[in-house]
């Protein structure tokens, strides 16, 4: 190996868990025009690889045994297709099955795992269980709920018939999470419980007692979940299991989110997002980032949801699971709703398309409260239909629904109507301070008046950076009166007068004087023409004084410029 480096074939890298090495691109091209000999070769090594895989599996929670495992995923692929003994191959698909469900690819991964079923022998043995719940898994990420039901029944009854008890176990955990998010949840809690009951692993202790508080909380006995969260962290942590550490910091996140603390709630989804991204785990990320978009819905930071689904959105697809790339088209689709997209009811079409094969209960009554956000788009562009809109909007508030997902929806649902509500009585500006209609009051054209038009530009332009920055009277005396560049007595008071005007006109509640200059108040900044632009999703908090109300920050959530 030495010798490959100093020649330059071979790559080493310097890393505290020991050497890695690397073939380079110009040395891979080479090598993948070996003779059969030589793709033999790799086959047996790789044939080695899976019959020492269970040690590598048990500590699947280390970061470098995870993180060494996928990257072997297209060699035990190219392996598992050369693979000419059933028993070699049935090593190599649990193997490859277990990284595929971290990284993808899931539809290519169960096409081989149909070759492996149709040439082993199906005897009862604790081989078959593994590559049953392997399979029940991808085909849970694939969005075929029916198959991936029967894989782990059978799996429990093989299981049962062997007598391995780790492997039932598993078998239940994995039974009990599919009914928990397919409409039985009092069956799942059984199974839970009854798995917890004789179980003394660790690992598997951490992640049925983090299933369990899940289906705890959505029944909203919060507290009784938020001592389970915690026992499956101790558990994870007492295992030395990086990734069901993160997967528990990520579900005390939801925990934490329901109860109001936000800003927590976001410590801890980044902490998870950190961690998973050093596993490779693929798909844990984007989770990640789908608890990161909901978060930002809530608070109403569109923009931010926007950028976190959307990566979780790409996260999801390239991993192949379709049911995280359902969730993350319903919140693109509140996202476009939030924006007045035309496109966002064909968004929710597709979004209810990819939804409803899964047969979730939860998800589909989620999405039925997140479409709730057409309502409210309508209710903005008719404001003389706007009351019946958002009574509509507040029966589907009422009911919280079931599930963690439907009750999610609900609060960001709640967050908007409020948001909606507001905004009737904001003051509406132009971005480019043409026009501004004070709330209740005609629109006030000041395309004409150069200087007052400057001033309230250049407000527009400070709200767009901060909703809170303050403009100095020598910015808007330069907006106005551009051949002025000086902030001279004779400028003071022509800005003191052109701001007396634009008080006098309706906008004195807007416009107060503050330590570092003037800010615009709460409102909303739309385009010169609202018919060629889409209308920005913005904050109407009420503001208290100057600053903004609980002191949040709105941001315009269209940069761009109009057209």
């Amino acid at each position: 190996l030495t010798a490959l480096g100093d020649r330059s074939w071979l790559r080493i890298e310097r890393v505290p868990e020991g050497n890695r090495y690397r073939l380079l691109a110009v040395t891979r091209t080479y090598v993948r025009r070996r003779t059969p000999e030589d793709a033999a070769r790799q086959a047996r090594y790789m044939s080695c690889v899976a019959a020492h895989a269970a040690r590598h599996i048990a500590c699947w929670g280390q970061r470098e045994s995870m993180v060494a495992l996928c990257g072997m995923g297209a060699d035990l692929g190219r392996a598992l297709d050369l693979a000419t003994e059933p028993a070699t191959a049935v090593a190599l698909g649990i193997v490859l099955g277990r990284v595929a469900s971290i990284r993808g690819p899931v539809r290519a991964t169960l096409d081989r795992l149909g070759r492996v079923f149709a040439r082993m022998d199906s005897g009862p043995s604790s081989d078959f269980v593994d590559l049953l719940l392997v399979r029940g898994r991808l085909y849970a990420r694939d969005g075929d709920p029916e198959r991936s039901r029967a894989d782990y029944q059978r799996a429990l009854e093989i299981a049962s018939q062997v007598g391995d008890a780790s492997r039932e176990a598993q078998a239940a955990s994995h039974l009990a999470d599919h009914l928990r998010h397919h409409g039985e949840p009092a069956l799942a809690e059984t199974h839970y419980r009854r798995t917890l009951a004789v179980v003394a692993d660790l690992e598997l202790r951490a992640r049925v007692t983090a299933s369990l508080a899940g289906l705890v909380a959505e029944r909203a006995g919060l507290a009784e979940a938020g001592v389970l969260y915690e026992e499956a962290l101790v558990c994870a942590r007492a295992a030395g299991a990086d990734m069901l550490e993160a997967m528990s910091l990520q579900n005390l996140g939801l925990l934490v989110q329901e109860e109001g603390d936000l800003a927590r709630a976001e410590t801890l989804y980044r902490e998870a997002l950190a961690r998973h991204v050093a596993l490779g785990h693929r798909r844990y990320e984007a989770i990640a980032y789908l608890d990161l978009a909901a978060l930002a819905l809530e608070r109403g930071g569109i923009p931010e949801a926007k950028s976190e689904a959307e990566t979780a959105c790409a996260l999801a697809t390239a991993a192949g699971d379709e049911r995280e790339v359902a969730v993350a088209d319903v919140l693109l689709g509140v996202v476009h709703a939030c924006l007045d997209d035309d496109d966002a009811a064909a968004m929710f079409v597709r979004a209810a398309s990819l939804v409803r094969p899964l047969r979730e209960p939860g998800l589909e009554q989620a999405l039925q409260k997140h479409e709730g956000h057409l309502l409210l788009m309508r209710a903005r562009r008719e404001p003389a239909a706007a009351q019946a809109r958002f009574q509509a909007v507040e029966q589907l508030c009422n009911d919280t629904g079931e599930g963690d997902d439907a009750r999610l929806a609900t609060r960001i649902l709640v967050r908007a109507l409020e948001r909606g509500r507001g905004a009737r009585d904001a003051l509406r500006v132009a971005r480019d301070g043409a026009w501004f209609e004070p709330p209740g009051g005609p629109r006030v054209d000041l395309s004409t008046r150069a200087q007052l038009h400057g001033v309230v530009a250049a407000l527009a332009a400070a709200w767009l950076r901060d909703p809170q920055e303050e403009v100095p009277a020598e910015d808007l005396i330069a907006a106005g009166w551009r051949e002025q560049r000086s902030a001279t007595k004779a400028a003071k008071h022509r800005l003191h007068v052109a701001l007396a005007t634009l008080r006098k006109l309706r906008l004195a509640a807007h416009l107060e004087r503050g330590p570092g200059g003037y800010p615009l108040l709460p409102a909303l900044l739309a385009a010169r023409d609202p018919s060629q632009c889409r209308r920005l999703a913005l904050g109407a908090a009420r503001a208290s004084g100057r600053g903004w109300a609980g002191g949040t920050r709105r941001r315009c959530v269209d940069r761009a410029p109009c057209p």
